[in-house]
């Protein structure tokens, strides 16, 4: 493992709940795994060879004008808007109406948050099992934490995307940078098609049991095969290799030919590790694919409880309904950061679409929105803490090593 690999670039909003110093490190030089695994940790993830004579011109700070500098402006700007527009929903509803329901879960919250371990443990073993070679089961607190940080990245940063390469980032030097890119990636498609799944079946029964009014329905059937659209080109690009074409669109400006030029041999290796994983382990992959659903499916038993709490009268129909439309229309959101306001707003909706009150749907928002924080919190520790050396051994290969946030020797 190349000693002068840099950290992952943190989005800002992670950056700005951190200790000064703190975040993902550069990986430390007595760190290695060999030459076969250091060549591997030479992966998309590190810095060319002889990045320190790159000129100063090539990384300077960006201009006022710069995307970078715009998205800085932009995101604030999302993040006071849906704050306000929670606000202002919450306002019309009434908060004493809402804090009424509020107080009807109780003591049942700490049960919510401690049962959704179970869903974070499901899509953790999803990730365990897309590891060639597989990763033991000891080694899965490990994964857990390093799943963690991910999701803490996810959870802050618009897109839900901010997490992959913070995984990628801290996996890579345990599995090398081409398996923690092969590993990342196969789990969130395997993660991405257990969701399109779950959301598909939740929308046939809400069109089934509940008279939604049309324009509703059109929305929710177009979102579903939109996403199942993309699912399917992502699987056809995942299958044929992604990354070696993505880079060789980008090599074409000039200004990161020579940059990207590097990384290509690691491209090519990332697209055959997926590719073969395709090919040699389908079984696998429907198991990842299964893991993750019933991880997704933990949202659902979560939902049912709180509407039993908030509206007796709902069943599993409506708890099905409920999960599966705001999962859908939340994807509409991906650009406010944390979806603040807008996922609380979105619930209040799909509350009324299916003929139930505003007010409990208030509480739900409120209340799923504590539980995420509840479980965002660690990872954000688990992110600031300084990490130290240890082991993660792969079943078929020599010990490795990784730096996992908060972990000591084995």
């Amino acid at each position: 493992m190349s000693s002068d690999s840099g950290p992952v670039e943190l989005p800002p909003e992670i950056k700005s709940l951190l200790p000064d110093g703190q975040g993902p490190a550069p990986p430390s030089s007595g760190a290695r795994s060999g030459a076969g695994a250091g060549s591997a940790g030479e992966g998309l993830l590190s810095k060319p060879e002889g990045h320190e004579r790159t000129p100063p011109e090539e990384s300077r700070e960006p201009a006022p004008g710069d995307s970078a500098s715009v998205s800085s402006r932009v995101r604030p700007a999302l993040l006071v808007l849906g704050l306000a527009l929670a606000a202002a929903v919450f306002s019309r509803i009434g908060w004493r109406d809402i804090a009424t329901h509020v107080a009807r879960v109780g003591p049942w919250f700490a049960f919510l948050v401690a049962i959704y371990g179970l869903s974070q443990a499901a899509f953790v073993q999803g990730w365990r099992s897309v590891f060639d070679p597989p990763l033991p089961a000891r080694r899965f607190p490990q994964l857990f934490g390093l799943y963690l940080s991910g999701y803490a990245a996810n959870s802050i940063a618009p897109g839900n995307v901010a997490g992959e390469p913070i995984k990628m980032h801290l996996l890579r030097e345990a599995t090398g940078g081409e398996e923690a890119v092969a590993s990342v990636t196969l789990h969130k498609h395997a993660d991405l098609f257990a969701q399109w799944i779950f959301i598909a079946a939740g929308v046939v029964v809400a069109l089934a049991r509940f008279p939604l009014p049309r324009g509703a329905r059109i929305a929710s059937v177009a979102a579903t095969a939109g996403l199942g659209v993309l699912l399917l080109l992502m699987s056809w690009a995942l299958a044929r290799g992604a990354y070696s074409p993505i880079l060789r669109r980008l090599s074409r400006w000039k200004t990161l030919a020579r940059r990207l030029e590097r990384l290509r041999g690691s491209a090519a290796q990332v697209d055959v590790r997926i590719s073969r994983f395709y090919a040699e382990h389908p079984g696998r992959f429907a198991a990842a694919t299964a893991w993750c659903f019933a991880g997704w499916c933990g949202g659902l038993l979560e939902t049912w409880i709180l509407l039993r709490l908030l509206v007796p009268r709902a069943g599993w129909a409506a708890a099905v309904a409920v999960e599966s439309l705001a999962m859908t229309l939340n994807n509409i959101f991906l650009f406010i950061p944390g979806r603040v306001g807008s996922a609380e707003g979105v619930r209040v909706g799909v509350f009324l679409l299916l003929g139930m009150p505003a007010a409990p749907g208030a509480a739900y928002g409120l209340l799923r929105r504590a539980r995420e924080l509840a479980w965002m919190l660690p990872g954000l520790i688990l992110l600031g803490r300084p990490r130290r050396a240890c082991a993660m051994e792969v079943r078929g290969g020599p010990a490795l090593t990784t730096l996992i946030a908060g972990e000591g020797a084995p």
